[in-house]
């Protein structure tokens, strides 16, 4: 019997104070683990800073749980970094906080991961 698949029942949206920006609309994304998951720079980091952590760095940062969507056009607002070692960084579309979660360009279907600690609801 397959498992139930949880999705988002709220809205969200990016955590910035101020920032009123909705990243995704209630039930466009399933809860999911991924506890080998591409690490995340630090939070609130310029998008800038999280292309240049070094294979190290980004070993220490580990996120495991969020919202997977398998479409871009899901997303109401987000941004997308440059291409960094096969991974894109997603940040807020309006303010540019970042990152918020990640897309692998290698992954097959394709998936992108908002971590559901660096969103608000």
């Amino acid at each position: 019997m397959a498992e139930d698949k949880v999705v988002n029942s709220l809205y969200i949206s990016c955590p910035k104070s101020g920032c009123t920006s909705i990243i995704l609309r209630p039930t466009t994304a399933e809860l999911v683990q991924r506890p080998q998951s591409t690490p995340l720079p630090e939070f609130g980091a310029p998008i800038e800073r999280a292309l240049s952590l070094s294979p190290a760095e980004l070993e220490e940062k580990q996120a495991g749980w969020f919202w997977l969507v398998h479409d871009m056009m899901d997303f109401d607002n987000i941004g997308f970094s440059k291409t960094s070692q096969g991974i894109k960084y997603l940040s807020c579309a309006e303010c540019d906080l970042a990152p918020v979660g990640y897309h692998d360009t290698q992954s097959e279907p394709r998936e992108y991961l908002v971590a559901v600690d660096r969103v608000t609801y």
